[in-house]
Protein backbone atom coordinates (compact mmCIF):
# COMPACT_ATOMS: atom_id res chain seq x y z
CA UNK A 1 0.00 0.00 0.00
CA UNK A 2 1.45 3.35 -1.04
CA UNK A 3 1.08 6.46 1.08
CA UNK A 4 0.79 9.73 -0.80
CA UNK A 5 2.90 12.63 0.45
CA UNK A 6 0.96 15.18 -1.61
CA UNK A 7 -1.33 17.53 0.35
CA UNK A 8 -5.07 17.08 -0.13
CA UNK A 9 -6.53 19.93 -2.16
CA UNK A 10 -9.83 21.38 -1.05
CA UNK A 11 -12.18 23.04 -3.56
CA UNK A 12 -12.81 26.73 -3.05
CA UNK A 13 -15.52 29.03 -4.34
CA UNK A 14 -14.05 32.18 -2.83
CA UNK A 15 -13.55 34.79 -5.61
CA UNK A 16 -10.88 36.59 -3.56
CA UNK A 17 -8.55 33.57 -3.91
CA UNK A 18 -8.71 33.41 -7.67
CA UNK A 19 -5.54 34.12 -9.63
CA UNK A 20 -4.94 35.01 -13.26
CA UNK A 21 -5.00 31.27 -14.14
CA UNK A 22 -8.38 30.55 -12.55
CA UNK A 23 -8.86 29.49 -8.96
CA UNK A 24 -6.03 29.24 -6.45
CA UNK A 25 -5.57 25.89 -4.73
CA UNK A 26 -6.18 25.51 -1.04
CA UNK A 27 -5.18 22.61 1.13
CA UNK A 28 -6.54 21.25 4.38
CA UNK A 29 -4.71 21.98 7.63
CA UNK A 30 -2.90 18.80 8.63
CA UNK A 31 -4.26 19.08 12.19
CA UNK A 32 -7.80 20.46 12.06
CA UNK A 33 -8.65 20.09 8.33
CA UNK A 34 -9.53 23.76 7.84
CA UNK A 35 -9.06 24.92 4.23
CA UNK A 36 -5.93 27.13 4.04
CA UNK A 37 -3.47 28.42 1.47
CA UNK A 38 -0.39 26.19 1.24
CA UNK A 39 2.49 27.14 3.55
CA UNK A 40 5.70 25.35 4.62
CA UNK A 41 4.08 23.71 7.65
CA UNK A 42 0.69 23.03 6.00
CA UNK A 43 -1.07 24.14 9.18
CA UNK A 44 -3.49 26.97 9.90
CA UNK A 45 -2.26 29.88 12.06
CA UNK A 46 -4.22 28.78 15.15
CA UNK A 47 -2.88 25.20 15.02
CA UNK A 48 0.65 26.47 14.39
CA UNK A 49 0.41 28.82 17.39
CA UNK A 50 -0.81 25.98 19.61
CA UNK A 51 1.98 23.58 18.59
CA UNK A 52 5.05 25.83 18.14
CA UNK A 53 6.75 27.50 21.09
CA UNK A 54 8.59 30.58 19.86
CA UNK A 55 9.53 31.55 23.43
CA UNK A 56 11.57 28.39 24.11
CA UNK A 57 14.80 29.40 25.82
CA UNK A 58 13.55 32.89 26.70
CA UNK A 59 12.72 33.71 30.30
CA UNK A 60 9.17 34.93 30.84
CA UNK A 61 10.02 36.82 34.04
CA UNK A 62 12.65 39.36 35.05
CA UNK A 63 13.17 41.45 38.17
CA UNK A 64 14.05 45.14 38.10
CA UNK A 65 14.84 47.18 41.18
CA UNK A 66 13.74 50.78 41.60
CA UNK A 67 15.08 53.14 44.25
CA UNK A 68 12.28 54.29 46.56
CA UNK A 69 14.04 57.58 47.22
CA UNK A 70 14.96 58.83 43.74
CA UNK A 71 12.86 56.50 41.52
CA UNK A 72 15.90 55.45 39.48
CA UNK A 73 16.28 51.95 38.08
CA UNK A 74 19.18 49.61 38.83
CA UNK A 75 21.15 49.01 35.64
CA UNK A 76 24.49 47.32 36.32
CA UNK A 77 26.67 46.81 39.36
CA UNK A 78 26.31 50.08 41.24
CA UNK A 79 24.76 51.99 38.32
CA UNK A 80 21.29 53.53 38.54
CA UNK A 81 19.58 55.29 35.64
CA UNK A 82 16.58 57.57 35.60
CA UNK A 83 13.85 56.53 33.16
CA UNK A 84 10.33 57.75 32.68
CA UNK A 85 7.61 55.09 32.77
CA UNK A 86 6.81 53.70 29.32
CA UNK A 87 9.99 55.23 27.87
CA UNK A 88 12.40 53.68 25.35
CA UNK A 89 15.14 53.66 27.96
CA UNK A 90 13.06 51.68 30.45
CA UNK A 91 11.96 49.25 27.72
CA UNK A 92 15.60 48.72 26.78
CA UNK A 93 16.49 48.13 30.42
CA UNK A 94 13.64 45.61 30.78
CA UNK A 95 14.55 43.73 27.62
CA UNK A 96 18.22 43.72 28.57
CA UNK A 97 17.38 41.87 31.80
CA UNK A 98 15.42 39.07 30.09
CA UNK A 99 17.64 36.03 29.75
CA UNK A 100 17.57 34.34 26.37
CA UNK A 101 17.07 37.48 24.25
CA UNK A 102 20.73 38.28 23.81
CA UNK A 103 22.40 36.74 20.78
CA UNK A 104 24.97 34.09 21.53
CA UNK A 105 28.26 33.72 19.67
CA UNK A 106 27.94 31.68 16.51
CA UNK A 107 24.27 32.42 15.94
CA UNK A 108 23.33 34.26 12.78
CA UNK A 109 20.96 37.12 12.61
Amino acid sequence: MEISTQPILAPTNDPSTSSSHGTAATILCCICATPIHPNPSNTCPSCLASTADVTRGISTEATLHQCRGCSRWHHDAGKWIGCELESRELMGLCLGNVSGLKKRKGEGG
